[in-house]
């Protein structure tokens, strides 16, 4: 019986060292990871044309122009960067977070003098810090998992020293 409650024991220490090593493990890769020749923006990994794209877009609005044109941004880089890379560079930073935007619906005069055109055009642009708050819940509760599988080991262990004794 004795040994029995003993490899009982040894065994839930070893499950428990088991799991505190996977949730480690996803501690440390749930931190910001930043690609070779990245940038990281609000602990968020950008490509160096989104993060030129970004600080453009950021240095128009800064200047007073709080809805520059895909042309205007292009034109603020220097770098002769067509307008649809500029706008795909604007949809990802807006799907990391980094930036919103409202839209304005604008209609459009056509040359036979009727407009049923309708165009929307992105205005007062808003840069914003990617929301973490989420992640880091999901690290506390990590972290205060990691601690309550920290007490259970002591104990585990306290109590394989005390049969052994």
């Amino acid at each position: 019986m004795l040994f029995l409650d003993m490899r009982n024991q040894a065994d839930i220490q070893s499950g428990l060292e088991l799991f505190k090593g996977i949730l480690d493990e996803k501690v440390k890769a749930s931190q910001p990871k930043n690609r070779k020749g990245n940038f990281l923006v609000h602990g968020v990994s950008v490509s160096p044309h989104q993060f030129a794209t970004y600080l453009a877009l950021k240095g128009l609005v800064i200047a007073g122009n709080h809805s520059p044109s895909y042309r205007a941004i292009s034109d603020f880089r220097g770098d002769g960067t067509l307008k649809s890379s500029i706008a795909g560079n604007i949809k990802v930073l807006r799907s990391k977070g980094l930036i919103t935007w409202e839209t304005k619906v604008m209609s459009i005069e056509t040359s036979n003098g009727s407009g049923g055109l309708r165009a929307e055009r992105h205005i007062l642009y808003k840069f914003t810090s990617p929301p973490v708050v989420a992640k880091k819940a999901g690290m506390d509760v990590l972290q205060s998992m990691s601690k309550a599988i920290n007490r259970e080991l002591a104990k585990a262990a306290k109590a394989i020293n005390k049969v052994a004794r």
